[in-house]
């Protein structure tokens, strides 16, 4: 591997390295190197090349740079594949960019690089710092030098060659500095450096998973299994220590981190409990928490959690925040500017659903907020125990369309999927374009 010498000056053999430089009427540092579609791409600071060859065999005597696009790339990021395209950031003062470097067709040498941040060009802040993509789930992850507590996540849905849509999305995990990540299939893992030391974490990315004999998953952060609930697939992994005093009635739960300041901590029963906790928490139930300990590792809860299952860790929110609608003009999608376009009510499509909150704040005025409790009228519901359907909610808007902010929350550990949402509206106009 280290042999970078020919075997002899009179010949150029087929075995002898590859030593080629690139010619540009700029300075081209390679920084990258990244084997893509039976080529290899190069790239600089701020122009792509292509090392391939003019046969089936690439050797000294065949292989040759060529230039193929012209975009500018952060150095210090190492651009990654996925799938058919080429992942690689950009700068852009304050923030970053990320392209998406693709192959325009099939068994053709021509090149092009999709801005993906395109709708949202400052949302990425700071510069880039690692990207890690996923053929799992149409995923890609970012972490960047501006949040560091914060990754960055694009997804997408493709039907055949066309990509029908795209999002980007952020997770926030408080009180983190995110120092890596990495995908081992369906589960991403980062290494956070806290107040209290480095920790290796896992993050499930996987449509459709539920909690072991549940029909949801439980939505906590840090979260930990009671200790005498461990099976032999868990009891390896890091869980909390529980202790009853029935001398007080409460329960002690001991953490192997520090909470940390200013985290709200949450104990949620999980699947049925157990012979010995039989009856005394079923599933979805939320403990009272009494203290947290001085050193901020032990939790009191109120009544005796052994023998039940249960899930402990951090409590966070979830909140999506709705798109502006528009009536559009045809095929052409353009917005049509003229008339009132007034919102009277809306309705969100959910499944697998618990728990979430609409809120509907109109230009000046207050924020009115309509809950979703998983209880329908009409519908069978056991008694404490959070119940998990799909379906409809309707809510009032009453506001202009580009007057009014829908905002949907979720601060509870209970499941919400959102499936689409669909308006009821009145259109008004004076005027018609001809």
């Amino acid at each position: 591997y280290f042999n970078f010498w020919r075997t002899t000056v009179l010949q150029v053999l087929d075995g002898d390295p590859i030593d080629l430089g690139v010619a540009h009427t700029k300075v081209a540092l390679l920084n990258a190197a990244v084997p893509f579609s039976e080529n290899l791409v190069l790239f600089s600071d701020q122009t792509q090349f292509l090392l391939s060859s003019g046969g089936d065999l690439l050797t000294p005597k065949t292989a040759s740079i060529t230039q193929t696009t012209e975009f500018r790339s952060l150095p210090g990021v190492r651009p990654v594949t996925n799938g058919k395209a080429v992942y690689f950031a950009e700068g852009r003062g304050g923030f970053s960019a990320m392209r998406e470097y693709f192959q325009t067709a099939t068994d053709s040498k021509i090149f092009d690089a999709e801005n993906l941040t395109q709708q949202v060009s400052a949302y990425i802040k700071g510069e880039i710092l690692e990207i890690e993509p996923s053929t799992h789930d149409n995923i890609v992850f970012v972490r960047s030098s501006g949040a560091v507590d914060t990754l960055y996540g694009y997804k997408f849905l493709m039907n055949g060659t066309n990509r029908i849509q795209s999002a980007w999305f952020e997770f926030t995990f408080g009180g983190a500095n995110i120092k890596g990540i990495g995908w081992i299939d369906t589960s991403l893992f980062l290494f956070n450096q806290r107040s209290d030391g480095l920790f290796l974490e896992r993050m499930v990315v996987e449509p459709g998973r539920t909690d072991q004999e549940s029909p949801m998953v439980v939505h906590l952060d840090r979260r930990l299994l009671g200790a005498d609930q461990a099976t032999e697939t868990t009891k390896a992994l890091p869980s909390a220590s529980v202790v009853y005093s029935p001398s007080t009635g409460s329960t002690a739960i001991t953490l192997p981190y520090e909470v940390r300041q200013g985290a709200s901590m949450q104990v949620v029963s999980t699947h049925r409990p157990t012979a010995a906790g039989a009856a005394k928490h079923p599933r979805g139930t939320l403990a009272r928490i009494l203290s947290i300990s001085q050193d901020r590792k032990t939790i009191t809860v109120a009544e005796d959690w052994t023998g039940t299952a249960f899930f402990v860790g951090e409590k966070y929110e979830m909140v999506y925040q709705t798109s502006t609608p528009y009536i559009r003009q045809g095929e052409s999608n353009v917005i049509v500017p003229q008339g009132r376009f007034q919102l009277t009510y809306g309705e969100i499509v959910f499944t697998n659903s618990s728990f979430f909150v609409v809120e509907v704040t109109p230009k000046y005025r207050d924020t009115y907020r309509y809950p979703f409790t998983g209880n329908i009228v009409g519908a069978t519901a056991q008694v404490n125990v959070a119940p998990v359907v799909s379906g409809s909610f309707r809510f009032p808007v009453f506001a202009k369309n580009d007057e009014v902010t829908i905002t949907i929350r979720n601060d509870s550990p209970l499941p919400c999927g959102l499936t689409s949402i669909d308006y009821e509206a009145t259109y008004n106009t004076r005027s018609r374009r001809i």
